[in-house]
């Protein structure tokens, strides 16, 4: 009989989805949606404020959250949704859901459509479709074990020393540079933040 809570984060900006989000959940009810903004300004943000307004009890936006409150908003959560309507390369947000056990439900595009296994550790839904996204909180509203066995198949987490070896492999074929060369580049990576 609980809501499922939603959680978003990222830029104020149309590229994101976040009004798509927000009219979702309006059309979702129960559900309940937190979104967690950066760059909290402009024409775009006032627009998902207005949207927010139309169920303040569902739909509350935070700007600039960060540390030990954004963590509890991650462990409040029953899922992170990305509902980008562009090619994101690849989401660390959705990183940062899957090594706090959250379920993501995302765009099928781009990085997104790479790093979630569809009805495995999350969904795939496409992008700028509002009725499909609508439906499938519907869906998991009414089945919360969806959420549960999602949870429960999210593997090993890619690490940020991963990808930066992963970038010094394509860029700097193994075969053609010495293995102190390549050393270097990691640590130099991993001194940029790069680090696990």
């Amino acid at each position: 009989d609980q809501p499922l809570i939603i959680l978003a984060l990222g830029r104020a900006d149309p590229t994101k989805g976040f009004a798509l989000l927000i009219q979702a959940v309006l059309n979702a009810p129960p559900v309940e949606l937190t979104l967690t903004l950066t760059q909290g300004v402009g024409p775009y943000f006032e627009k998902l404020q207005q949207l927010a307004a139309r169920a303040p009890e569902r739909v509350k936006i935070h700007r600039d959250l960060a540390g030990e409150r954004l963590e509890q908003l991650f462990t409040e959560a029953d899922l992170l949704a990305v509902p980008s309507n562009w090619m994101e390369t690849g989401p660390l947000v959705v990183l940062e859901a899957f090594s706090r056990g959250l379920p993501v439900l995302a765009s099928r595009l781009g990085g997104m459509a790479e790093l979630v296994r569809d009805g495995i550790d999350g969904w795939l839904l496409p992008a700028e479709q509002g009725s499909a996204w609508s439906a499938q909180l519907q869906r998991l509203q009414r089945d919360p074990t969806l959420v549960t066995h999602a949870r429960e198949q999210i593997g090993p987490v890619r690490t940020m020393r991963a990808v930066a070896r992963t970038h010094v492999d394509v860029l700097y074929p193994a075969a053609k540079v010495r293995a102190a060369q390549r050393r270097q580049v990691i640590g130099v990576l991993e001194r940029l933040g790069f680090d696990a």
